[in-house]
């Protein structure tokens, strides 16, 4: 479908949409001393959707129709299971805050340690830091 087809499918949806509010009037002032009737619901709700997706047609045209296409899936890297902080009791480990808190930043130093020596495995030059 092109964008011009939609947005004139659109157009035609908002005349519709115009036309069946008429007759939901009409069908108003018929029954209008007596209780609501079905075809009043069902015209009310017909002209509801029709100037509903006429709008949405007019102002979008056929992107409405598109589908955006799927992420690509990255693969992830898998770093190796690290073994257990030197000095520490992995029982004791969470005992307290403390303990906590050193095996996360010893994880954390371990694991962008060896990101950093994969990422410069390849490199002859080694990685110079200012101090």
């Amino acid at each position: 479908m092109t964008n011009l087809t939609a947005r004139l499918i659109g157009v035609v949806c908002l005349a519709a949409a115009a036309a069946s509010s008429l007759l939901h009037r009409a069908i108003f002032v018929a029954a209008q001393g007596g209780p609501a009737q079905a075809a009043e619901f069902a015209t009310g709700l017909l002209s509801f959707v029709l100037a509903s997706l006429g709008v949405l047609l007019l102002t979008n045209g056929a992107r409405l129709f598109e589908r955006p296409a799927p992420p690509a899936a990255e693969p992830t890297e898998v770093l190796p299971v690290s073994e257990a902080a030197a000095g520490l009791d992995e029982s004791a480990a969470f005992d307290s805050r403390y303990g906590v808190a050193r095996l996360l930043a010893d994880r954390a130093i371990r694991t962008a340690s060896l990101r950093e020596a994969a990422r410069h495995a390849s490199d002859p030059e080694p990685l110079h830091t200012r101090r």
